[in-house]
């Protein structure tokens, strides 16, 4: 083989190597990008599961027993903001009344640049005369329970939880009465999880649903009579 032949095959190796590097280059950020996907959409797909199979159980409490809770308001939902929703819950847990659910977006220590869905729930306890409380979290013995509903959510977080009421009609107040809280028909629910943060080749992935909560024709008979 002469020289010019020589430099002929090496030419053609060389570009032959080049496509094969690009190809591979490429091969890999497909998969990288494939699995970024999923991995979000496993997070927001298991969060969202979760969180429309929660805030389904609000219940008023007078529709579980006779006993009542002295300090307690009598609406399912509590506390109504953008990243953090209370309520009373029929989870079956307690034969005494209610439980109380908070679900609330915090920052997750452990991920910089994350956010968590958690779940808290405070089981009631009895009191006299058919009475029932809820002990205060902040107070040492509170037994809180918690679990994390979803991870991997974009922090800082856009509002996670918005609410509508029985004609349909969005709440934008920030906070909202006691009326108005009476009159919650239904929760939008946004989730968006992003397994890389910070690295805009691996965008988030959002889920959104609207959870109806099914004693909201009971909410709307007490408080307009």
């Amino acid at each position: 083989m002469g020289l010019a032949e020589m430099m002929v095959a090496i030419g053609i190796f060389t570009l032959v190597m080049v496509a094969l590097g690009s190809t591979a280059v490429l091969a890999i950020r497909t998969v990288g990008q494939m699995q970024n996907r999923v991995d979000n959409a496993t997070q927001t797909e298991l969060g969202m599961s979760s969180t429309s199979k929660v805030l389904r159980t609000a219940v008023l409490p007078k529709q579980l027993d006779e006993s009542t809770c002295p300090t307690c308001e009598e609406s399912a939902v509590i506390k109504a903001t953008t990243t953090e929703i209370t309520f009373h819950a029929n989870l079956g847990r307690s034969p005494i009344g209610p439980s109380l659910v908070t679900l609330v977006v915090l920052q997750d220590p452990r991920r910089a640049g994350t956010a968590v869905l958690e779940q808290r729930t405070i089981d009631p306890t009895a009191g006299p005369n058919n009475t029932y409380t809820f002990c205060n979290p902040a107070v040492s013995g509170c037994r809180v329970q918690k679990r994390v509903l979803a991870r991997t959510l974009v922090w800082p977080t856009a509002p996670v939880f918005s609410y509508y009421d029985t004609d349909g009609l969005r709440m934008t107040a920030t906070t909202l009465s006691a009326t108005q809280k009476a009159r919650i028909s239904s929760v939008d629910v946004v989730l968006s999880a992003q397994a890389r943060p910070g690295q805009d080749r691996w965008g988030p992935l959002t889920a959104v649903q609207r959870v109806r909560l099914p004693n909201v024709e009971i909410n709307v008979s007490d408080t307009t009579e």
